[in-house]
């Protein structure tokens, strides 16, 4: 039977952990699914969210790759998906620069990458404004007002 939770929440699934004592008891606490608090900004599982977002994200690298043809790279690089690079205006002259679909390339690899030569894959996806801090400046502070001083003559 499948429970659904309330607005706000999400299911977390149900696990097992096992733990090992010194006195070479093994216990198993076995935890049931619940209803949690969701953390993310959009009240829903993040991993749902991510798996969709990779999931369109592959498409479009397809399309590309589709469109251009998959370039082959040197050792010690790995190709760089294409992408679309959105319209924008530049500063200083107010010059208005189209959208252009961008070609997949090679770039050179760094890390985990350059010792297998493979790119790993994205494990999630951050949201805008998801790193910083939610401050809330809902209190101002108000200085008492000094009395006028008066001149003495």
């Amino acid at each position: 039977m499948v429970k659904t939770c309330k607005k706000g929440t999400i299911s977390r699934k149900g696990y097992v952990r096992h733990y090992k004592n010194k006195n070479s008891k093994n216990k198993t606490i076995r935890i049931k699914r619940t209803c949690i608090k969701s953390r993310s900004q959009s009240g829903l599982k993040r991993s749902i969210i991510d798996r969709k977002k990779i999931r369109t994200l592959e498409r479009k690298h397809k399309s590309n790759r589709k469109k251009y043809g998959t370039p082959k790279c040197k050792s010690g690089q790995i190709i760089r998906e294409g992408y679309l690079r959105h319209s924008y205006k530049r500063r200083k002259s107010g010059k208005k620069v189209h959208s252009v679909r961008v070609k997949p390339g090679c770039i050179n690899a760094t890390g985990l990458s350059k010792k297998t030569g493979i790119k790993g894959k994205p494990l999630f996806i951050l949201q805008k404004g998801e790193l910083t801090k939610e401050w809330s400046f809902t209190t101002t502070y108000l200085l008492p007002e000094a009395p006028l001083m008066q001149s003495e003559n």
